[in-house]
């Protein structure tokens, strides 16, 4: 009795009763609709008590600093207060919002504030990012481009979902929607906590301490990690819900403690941390200030001013970053800190200016020679013309000049003496007259390709000790090469391509010891290749195209001597010789052979074979016959093979179809030949001529066309399934086309046009979403031409002459009720499943231009930071 009596006051079953009706209270919240209404209602005021002061910011801020029009700063409060104040409006109507009868319009107002909050939080990634940049010299014109990027991708995408739920709302896309917004929201916070800490880190390395600074540090290193945990975990809750639903944790306390940790109190914390950045941003500076004598407080140079003054009045627009002020107010502003340019920290004086791609006009102001200390000097990639400023070649200290990619058009009468100059670069202008590097002599570098420019090489060029690279192609320089290559010691590249040079290959080009890159195609050459090249150790690239060389069979029994050689090209030389078929011959380390367009006789030559690493091979518009040997399969590295325009016979080598660079790219990364273009014949298919300026960069591609070619067209090829090109036209191929070549899902090119083909076209060649050039003209095919994929892209004259083809774009076909009742309804089948996926494209295209254009017109207003 007594045990029974005392048994309710002992503590454990008090605490027992105090649990169960702790349950049964917190059950109660969950069921009474009243208590829900409460709390959402209390998230409702806190929305709008954060809103009001986020409008309170802006307002104090614009009655503060009027003059600066919409800064970031402004654009950041201006956001928080849209995205607290629909969030709030969202709350207070919330039964009103989950009784509507479309659901899309449930997902689209419940995703706008956190599309918002994303574009706040990605804003203030930008304002750090713009700081970090800034606070370390680099340029930040990609910032605000990328900014509108991302913004505009997002929106798109979760404007295309959208589009896609309401057409057809499928669990899964709703799902993915979800899962969607909690990955931009990971990658807003790895943003924020990247640039976070970048700052907390720079300012960790400044020795000088002041008030507040190590609070300061502290602060955002927890603000970064309560951001980035919260924000991406809480966002996954309610992935899985089928629904639209402001209940994320099914429990109005849970919900409660769930918004305000994660967009309550960060929008509060996001507003004092603006704050708190502009607090970083001057004591950044500030700090900066005792490192370096060039400080924001500082003025331009007198001669600075001058040459900087006159420079932008010869420009027909502004540099985006300079004070666009006239030339008076000029003088209390710091140039050292504009976008381009870079100051000596001992001397403050303008050491760089560094301005390409910059979408300059105008003329080259001659009051360049102001700037006396220049030493880098940059504005290639612009719209420049006029002539070039004869002051400019007499900054003594000028180092490197790069003028390339612009429209300086003058006669060069001037002497360049520079005595310092090691790196000049004026190509691709329209500067004619002689070459004005007579007194350029410690220059180690010299580009002048793409002008107009003639005469002969200055003597001082010819045996410069210190020049490394020499790039005169593509001007109308003349007279014969004679460079004195035992005192060019440091010479490693030499492009003289595309000039009126004449008379000899000089043998003393041997004697460049470290010489690796010759380039001699497009001259008035002649002769044959010296003896001496046999000792050409150094050689790896040698392009001796388009002269007017002879005996082949001497000119490889040379060459296969050196020993680096990599690279070779002797098109449109040797006419009407015969290719050697000397067993002999050895090119261990050679890539790429090119021996195209020479109207060479015989046959493809076995000692081929040798060239196990192999990766192109161009025996093209020569005169070549017999068949194709098998071996050429056998080449693991080879991805580029065109003998077209001969007349080899015989079925195509089975082993072609085993080539494994086109089955799996493995092509070594590393570079063929150096910066040299690469001229390719003109193509039927593509109608022009082909120019790359890397080996490397061509195509895969099989071009076996024009030939006397018999045989089908093997299954096998399907397995080719990084080829880009093949190509077979114009030889006598027959049998059926196979439904493998469908497998090769890189394709773009495929012409089997002009052969004696039979059967159908394959239905599955639709599939090949690459294809952009197709033609079976000229063959015995038959039956329906396939619809849909790129075929609704090819013209009539890819079918053309094949009498029994039809096709709604080509010729009617005949409607056949016993014939084609069954295949009709399979077609049907299979357009329905077309026309859907025609609207789910289109969907997605209109979601990526709606988000686009929404994104640039909402965020114009976001200027630079000041």
């Amino acid at each position: 009795m007594y045990r029974a009596f005392v048994a309710p006051f002992d503590p454990a079953v008090i605490m027992m009763f105090t649990v169960k009706d702790a349950s049964k209270w917190w059950h109660v919240l969950n069921d009474t609709p009243l208590w829900q209404d409460r709390i959402f209602h209390g998230l409702a005021v806190l929305y709008g008590l954060v809103a009001i002061v986020a409008m309170m910011q802006l307002a104090r801020i614009q009655q503060r600093v009027p003059e600066y029009g919409w800064t970031t700063q402004k654009v950041f409060h201006f956001l928080n207060f849209v995205v607290n104040a629909v969030r709030c409006l969202i709350f207070v109507f919330r039964r009103d919002i989950q009784h509507l009868k479309e659901e899309i319009l449930q997902h689209v107002l419940l995703d706008v504030p956190s599309l918002a909050f994303f574009t706040t939080y990605a804003l203030l990634v930008l304002f750090w990012a713009e700081i970090y940049y800034q606070a370390r010299g680099v340029s930040t014109d990609c910032l605000r481009p990328t900014f509108y990027m991302v913004n505009g991708v997002i929106y798109a995408i979760q404007i295309a979902l959208w589009l896609v739920i309401w057409w057809k709302p499928v669990r899964v896309m709703v799902i993915f929607s979800k899962l969607f917004f909690a990955g931009v929201c990971l990658f807003a916070a790895l943003g924020f906590l990247l640039y976070g800490g970048r700052l907390f880190l720079m300012l960790q390395r400044f020795p000088v301490e002041s008030k507040g600074r190590r609070k300061k540090l502290q602060e955002a290193y927890i603000y970064n990690l309560l951001i980035e945990l919260t924000c991406y975990i809480s966002m996954c809750f309610n992935a899985f819900q089928s629904v639209a639903n402001l209940d994320l944790l099914e429990h109005p306390v849970l919900n409660f403690i769930y918004y305000l940790l994660v967009e309550i109190l960060p929008s509060d914390i996001l507003m004092d941390m603006v704050v708190v950045l502009w607090i970083w941003v001057f004591l950044l500076f500030s700090l900066q200030t005792q490192v370096l004598v060039i400080s924001q407080n500082l003025t331009c140079d007198s001669n600075d001013l001058k040459g900087l003054t006159g420079f932008m009045k010869g420009l027909e627009s502004p540099i985006d970053g300079w004070w666009p002020a006239p030339s008076s107010s000029l003088s209390s502003y710091n140039c050292c800190n504009w976008i381009g340019i870079t100051c000596n920290s001992s001397s403050g004086r303008i050491a760089k200016l560094h301005l390409p791609f910059k979408e300059l006009t105008g003329q080259l102001s001659d009051s360049v020679s102001y700037l006396d200390q220049l030493t880098i000097l940059n504005l290639s990639h612009n719209s420049l013309s006029g002539p070039l400023p004869v002051s400019l070649f007499h900054l003594t200290h000028l180092e490197a000049v790069d003028l390339s990619s612009n429209e300086f058009d003058q006669v060069l009468t001037i002497s360049i003496n520079l005595p310092a100059l090691q790196v000049l670069d004026i190509s691709d202008n329209k500067l004619m007259g002689f070459l004005p590097f007579g007194l350029c002599v410690n220059s180690t570098g010299i580009g002048s390709e793409s002008n107009n420019l003639s005469g002969v090489i200055p003597p001082s060029l010819l045996s410069s000790r210190t020049i490394s690279s020499l790039n005169l192609r593509n001007n109308s320089l003349g007279g014969s090469i004679d460079f004195k290559c035992s005192m060019m010691e440091h010479l490693t590249s030499l492009d003289l391509g595309t000039n009126n040079f004449s008379g000899t290959v000089p043998a003393n080009l041997a004697s460049c010891s470290k010489l690796k890159a010759l380039n001699l195609a497009k001259n008035k050459l002649t002769g044959q290749i010296p003896e001496r090249f046999k000792t050409f150790e150094s050689l790896s690239y040698l392009s001796l195209s388009n002269c007017s060389f002879n005996n082949l069979s001497s000119t490889l029994k040379i060459l296969q001597y050196c020993p680096k050689l990599t690279v070779l090209v002797l098109t449109m030389n040797f006419d009407t010789e015969q290719l050697p078929a000397d067993d002999h011959l050895q090119f261990k380390a050679l890539k790429a052979l090119v021996i195209a367009n020479c109207r060479l006789t015989g046959s493809i030559p076995s000692w081929l074979n040798g060239l196990t690493q192999l990766q192109l091979l161009d025996f093209s518009f020569n005169h070549l016959t017999g068949m194709i040997p098998a071996y050429l399969g056998g080449f693991g590295s080879l991805f580029y093979v065109d003998l077209s325009s001969n007349f080899l016979s015989g079925e195509i080598p089975k082993n072609l179809t085993q080539l494994q660079s086109m089955i799996s790219r493995n092509v070594s990364s590393e570079e063929l030949a150096p910066d040299f273009p690469f001229y390719k014949m003109n193509r039927n298919l593509t109608g022009s001529g082909l120019q790359y300026k890397q080996i490397i960069r061509f195509p895969p591609l099989l071009d076996l066309s024009s030939n006397h070619l018999t045989g089908p067209i093997w299954w096998e090829f399907g397995n080719l399934k990084k080829l880009h090109v093949l190509d077979l036209k114009d030889s006598r191929l027959s049998g059926s086309i196979p439904a493998s070549l469908s497998r090769m899902k890189d394709i773009e090119t495929l012409d089997l046009s002009h052969n004696n083909l039979t059967g159908t076209i394959p239905t599955s060649l639709v599939n090949l979403n690459f294809l952009s050039k197709f033609s079976v003209a000229y063959n015995n095919l038959k039956g329906v031409i396939p619809n849909g994929g790129q075929f609704s892209t090819f013209s009539n004259s890819s079918f053309e002459g094949n009498p029994d083809l039809c096709g709604d774009f080509f010729v009617k076909c005949q409607t056949n009720q016993d014939s084609s009742q069954t295949p009709a309804s399979s077609m049907n089948q299979h357009d329905d499943d077309d026309d859907e996926l025609f609207i789910l494209r289109l969907l997605v295209l209109i979601g990526f231009a709606s988000g686009f254009l929404v994104t640039v017109i909402s965020l114009l207003v976001v200027p630079r930071i000041r």
